[in-house]
């Protein structure tokens, strides 16, 4: 009787380890793809935005302006100063925007950047080179502190979704107090005053 309850066992085994296994893969697949929104993904996983935007927080509907001079849910943790009244330096050597559009654009793009680029006799021109979702799409040149408006193009093949990361990279972010002409220890790069999306 035991001698045939042990065989009967032996013979489960294989299935159980076979069970086990499915079990651990499965495990292991939804550590490496969680079920979660972007935005859990990006603050909680990632630790790549700077404040908790809610789920959903990331949305963004072309033609909305950002407005730099307030606290944004869709700034990367690292590279961006706090907001003043009149908008929001790069301390960085790069500073990111995640946002998250109604679907995949059907077109070209227009991004719309109203700001200043950190110059002094050391540094007078300060390029910033702009990248979305990873393409090269131009650079905004300022040779003077002066605000003004520029435009870029971003191509549609950009675009293989809804999501966008817009990477912002000054070629010379440097320190105000090395200069003398404040005590500002941040290095600054690129002053944001707003940011819009536009189609076409």
């Amino acid at each position: 009787m035991k001698a045939r309850r042990f065989t009967a066992m032996r013979a489960l085994l294989p299935g159980a380890a076979l069970a086990l296994g499915a079990l651990y893969c499965a495990t292991a697949w939804y550590a490496l793809h969680p079920a979660v929104s972007r935005e859990y993904d990006l603050y909680y996983l990632k630790h790549q935005l700077r404040t908790w935007p809610g789920n959903g927080g990331l949305a963004y509907r072309p033609g909305e302006r950002i407005d730099f001079s307030r606290t944004l849910p869709w700034l990367s943790r690292t590279g961006w100063s706090d907001p003043e009244g009149w908008g929001t330096w790069t301390d960085s050597d790069s500073a990111s925007l995640y946002l998250t559009l109604p679907g995949r654009p059907a077109g070209n793009m227009t991004l719309r950047v109203q700001g200043r680029g950190f110059v002094d006799a050391r540094h007078p021109v300060q390029s910033v080179r702009v990248v979305v979702n990873g393409i090269a799409v131009g650079a905004l040149a300022y040779a003077s502190q002066d605000a003004k408006t520029q435009t870029l193009t971003i191509p549609n093949r950009a675009f293989s979704g809804s999501n966008v990361e817009i990477n912002l990279i000054p070629a010379n972010p440097a320190k105000p107090s090395e200069g003398g002409a404040s005590q500002d220890t941040r290095r600054l790069g690129l002053g944001v005053a707003s940011i819009e999306l536009l189609p076409g």
